[in-house]
């Protein structure tokens, strides 16, 4: 069995202390057990290695408004072939926030607007809240 669920590959965005309150998506495995994060490092996320990260509905007008946004435009093709956008469509979720002791020490992350860094992340999730995770381990891309 696999020590991890999810695998990323994401750029670090930016570094600030944490606030009260603040939800993040992945905590670093040591804050499990041992008391308070100091920071949260927000990644975009470039693409899913392995697994399946959280998926977000997109939303949209329903089929009905769509139809009826057709009518009104004239839109007679789209009218007549029924291709609409599915509002129930999901996509992967882009962004990932991860509460860290120390930047510095998990990622090698010095100041608040990191250099421009790739890194596999290796995201666990959580079996009581499946769109939360714990970094099991980060490394520097090449």
């Amino acid at each position: 069995m696999r020590e991890y669920d999810v695998v990323l590959d994401a750029t670090p965005i930016y570094v600030k202390p944490i606030e009260s309150g603040e939800t993040v998506d992945a905590i670093e495995q040591e804050l499990e057990t041992s008391g308070k994060p100091a920071a949260v490092v927000l990644f975009k996320i470039n693409r899913v290695i392995l697994g399946e990260f959280t998926l977000l509905k997109r939303g949209g007008p329903s089929k009905l408004e769509q139809f009826q946004q057709a009518l009104q435009d004239k839109d007679i093709l789209k009218v007549a072939t029924l291709n609409f956008e599915d509002p129930e469509k999901t996509a992967p979720k882009g962004w990932l926030n991860i509460a860290v002791s120390d930047p510095f020490k998990t990622f090698g992350i010095e100041s608040a607007a990191p250099k421009d860094r790739r890194y596999r992340i290796c995201l666990k999730r959580i079996p009581e809240r499946p769109d939360t995770y714990v970094l099991v381990k980060s490394q520097l891309r090449k």
